[in-house]
């Protein structure tokens, strides 16, 4: 006998093969991750290859959102489908979605790679037919960092639990929780690569648990010069660590937030960051002087010292409790007269600042520490300001703070672009790229690499062009591939969020797949309301265009499209089908059914995710099924307007 659960068998529900989406069990997608690490003279040259296969009856959309370094660039993306290779090309990011949607219409197989945000990325795989399988290689290169006595590569796998609101619409964020995959197979090539934990990994395979960062240490001797070809011509990047140059006058946040109880190793966070404080003021100069301030919901300054003696404001800091206001406490230090700035956090923060510190004079630099640290919002803030960006190699946080100490002796460096030739700075490691004259060819992942650099210091069209020419994947370019020789799916494809591990060393709750409005999700009492009565109890007003929209969020389009398709609305009540009917059934709809030989249930249906197709993709998409090109102009043209029908 077969025992199950959830409608599986229980040999799914193991490791990870079950995972659930609008509260259904579906098999995960995801099968396999393996990762490939090259490091060449200072660069990491990576390949992910994600198994995805789809167990289901139905054809599928895979998404998957992750976090990647801030400063890696997405140089390359295949797909093995049926034996057949198939590369993706960029394309303007609107344009790539167009071309995608495009493809789920016509019932093909499609990849579109995205940079949601700097630092976190979304893959989308549709129309992965029922028992099909897909192998997504993608290819990414990023400088190391350095540290105090060698180099540092970090590859983000998950997030923690992040403070403040997420930019992104929740079927695009950053989700953990059950039925994650648990590990990838992991290989690095290089010399003397050491994971944080002490382990000599050179040339041999392991199994990665993928609840936290990849961490790799490596000498300084690694860096050095990197040759490539990019669609202009022959390029050299050369990268070597910052010289400490001057003395410090040095403002550092110190992160106390709740998440900072979460383990590194033996410690937590917080102990972790005040024991490589203290380790690392204490080796200051005398001509060096710092302020220290710790923060939470709020923002004390503890007290400024010079020299060794700073080591001491360390016993002013206080423990772990309260949330990650890091607006306000910048605020506070540079009112406080800091002009540069180091802040020590374990990056568990949605909070933006940029533009709102845009015009204040400050360099500002970060140490991130944790396994689930996310470096996509304050690298924004690092970016912009002039700083560096630092990750501490497990619990060792002084080789971080020390090599930020180095770098924030060095003056301000800012990114300059001449006549062949471009230089940066990266995590305390000084880049120059040089172009020198040959013939250009078909760009390779250095010479992407090299157009990536200097993408951030043209003019917008300059920098669209050249992505589109190197197929880069940016802030205005996406990674598009189609399968046209492939078979075609006849429905729509079902939405699978592919979740990511919970974050090691602390809970994380996870951000759940929701599909209604914030309306909705913002009264947790509703969501056990039949659809039409959470409407109802949404409106002040006898309003019925609200009501057909709360009927329109309530409904889980991804999961029930292809069921509407086929002519069962079993999932909705009778009142729901009555207010439908009360709307949409008149002459002008039964017309446009019968036109395109739908049932005017279905034509009314697709009315009613009109409401919603601007932020439900699913919603949209049937909408196109059903009303076509002339789905806009339908929507004026069929909604009623008389006031008794609304009443």
């Amino acid at each position: 006998m077969t025992i199950s659960a959830f409608g599986h068998s229980l040999e799914t529900l193991y490791d990870g093969a079950t995972g659930f989406c609008a509260g259904r069990a579906h098999p995960v997608p995801l099968t396999a991750l393996h990762i490939d690490i090259r490091i060449l003279a200072g660069l990491a040259l990576v390949t992910t290859t994600r198994s995805l296969t789809n167990r289901e009856e139905v054809p599928i959309e895979a998404i998957l959102t992750f976090p990647i370094g801030f400063d890696a660039v997405v140089t390359s993306l295949t797909a093995e489908v049926s034996g057949r290779r198939l590369t993706a090309r960029a394309q303007a990011r609107d344009a790539a979605r167009t071309s995608y949607e495009a493809a789920i219409d016509a019932g093909k197989l499609a990849v579109l790679h995205e940079e949601v945000l700097r630092g976190v990325h979304m893959l989308s795989v549709a129309n992965l037919g029922p028992g099909a399988e897909a192998l997504i290689v993608l290819e990414q290169v990023l400088p190391l960092s350095a540290l105090h006595q060698g180099a540092l590569l970090r590859l983000p796998q998950t997030v923690g639990q992040l403070y403040g609101a997420s930019p992104l619409m929740p079927a695009d964020d950053l989700t953990t929780g059950p039925g994650a995959l648990a590990q990838a197979r992991l290989r690095v090539t290089s010399p003397l690569p050491t994971l944080a934990d002490g382990r000599d990994i050179a040339g041999t395979e392991i199994h990665w648990p993928l609840d936290r960062a990849i961490e790799l240490t490596l000498p300084k001797a690694g860096f050095g010069t990197s040759h490539g070809l990019t669609a202009q011509g022959p390029v050299s990047v050369t990268l070597s660590p910052l010289q400490a140059e001057g003395g410090l006058d040095l403002a550092i946040l110190f992160d106390r937030s709740g998440s900072t109880q979460a383990r590194v190793g033996r410690r937590s966070l917080w102990q972790a960051m005040t024991d490589g404080l203290r380790k690392g003021l204490a080796g200051l100069g005398q001509g060096d002087r710092v302020v220290l301030a710790q923060f939470d919901d709020a923002c004390q300054v503890l007290g400024a010292a010079s020299g060794p003696e700073a080591a001491h404001l360390t016993d002013k800091l206080k423990g772990p409790k309260g949330g990650t206001a890091l607006g306000a406490a910048l605020d506070t230090v540079l009112d406080f007269g800091a002009r540069d700035i180091l802040v020590m956090t374990d990056g568990q923060t949605w909070a933006h600042e940029v533009d709102r510190l845009s015009n204040r004079d400050a360099r500002i630099s970060a140490v991130l520490v944790g396994p689930g640290s996310l470096d996509a919002t304050i690298g924004h803030l690092v970016a912009m300001k002039g700083g560096q960006l630092h990750y501490a190699p497990g619990a060792d946080v002084a080789a971080a703070l020390l090599a930020a100490l180095t770098a924030a002796r060095a003056p301000r460096q800012v990114a300059q672009l001449i006549p062949g030739q471009l230089t940066c700075t990266r995590g305390g490691v000084r880049l120059q790229a040089c172009w020198t004259e040959g013939a250009p060819g078909v760009p390779d992942a250095i010479g992407r690499y090299a157009a990536a650099l200097k993408m951030a210091l043209l003019p917008p069209d300059q920098a669209l062009d050249l992505a589109l020419s190197h197929d880069l994947c940016s802030a205005s370019t996406s990674l598009i591939l189609v399968d046209d020789q492939g078979e075609t799916q006849s429905l729509l494809p079902e939405h699978r969020k592919v979740v990511l591990a919970e974050a090691h060393g602390g809970a994380f709750s996870g951000m759940p797949v929701m599909r209604a409005s914030s309306a909705v999700r913002d009264y947790p009492v509703l969501q056990s309301l039949p659809v039409v009565e959470a409407a109802f109890a949404l409106s002040d007003r006898p309003d019925g265009r609200d009501r057909l929209r709360e009927l329109a969020l309530r409904i889980d389009w991804a999961a029930l499209s292809n069921a509407f398709l086929g002519g069962d609305f079993s999932a909705l009540t009778v009142a729901e089908r009555q207010l439908l009917r009360k709307l949409f059934f008149r002459v002008a709809t039964v017309e446009l059914a019968a036109r395109r030989g739908l049932s005017t249930d279905l034509v009314a249906l697709a009315l009613c995710a009109l409401e919603v197709a601007d932020q439900d993709i699913a919603a949209q998409r049937l909408v196109r099924k059903v009303l076509g090109p002339e789905a806009d102009a339908l929507r004026d043209s069929l909604m009623p307007r008389s006031p008794d029908l609304w009443a």
